[in-house]
């Protein structure tokens, strides 16, 4: 879990590249333990998604990370929560009234899947002029 808290740091200072990287570790580690605390890793890719303006992505990974904290029997702390629930906000806005089935398929996903869909999210190619 350090390197997803190292993700929230460089997120909040911009820095997605050393925030996606980061994060892709954690879940790579987190994959291989088999274990539900990569919650707060798939969280944080929900963000990193998010600002990079991938919105069905983020709320399904957010919906994911949700549901691995329940299975896990995790309660992230309230900060946490309104942290990530304001970087998801846009993602949720810019799908409307489809934010809530696309939330929901995401809680859905074994942990398996939730893996899968995180570890093959590629960052958005930049158009360079």
């Amino acid at each position: 879990m350090p390197m997803t808290f190292l993700a929230a740091v460089s997120l909040l200072q911009g820095d997605l590249e050393t925030a996606r990287r980061s994060v892709r570790e954690s879940l790579e580690i987190g994959r291989s333990l088999r274990d539900r605390r990569a919650a707060w890793s798939i969280q944080m890719l929900a963000c990193v998604v998010s600002i990079e303006g991938q919105p069905e992505l983020a709320v399904r990974l957010g919906g994911a990370g949700a549901a691995m904290h329940e299975a896990a029997g995790t309660r992230p702390a309230a900060t946490w929560e309104q942290f990530v629930a304001s970087v998801l906000q846009p993602s949720k806005d810019a799908l409307g009234q489809t934010a809530g089935a696309v939330w929901e398929a995401g809680r859905q996903l074994t942990m398996d899947e939730a893996f899968e869909l995180a570890l093959q999210t590629e960052a958005p190619s930049r158009i360079t002029v």
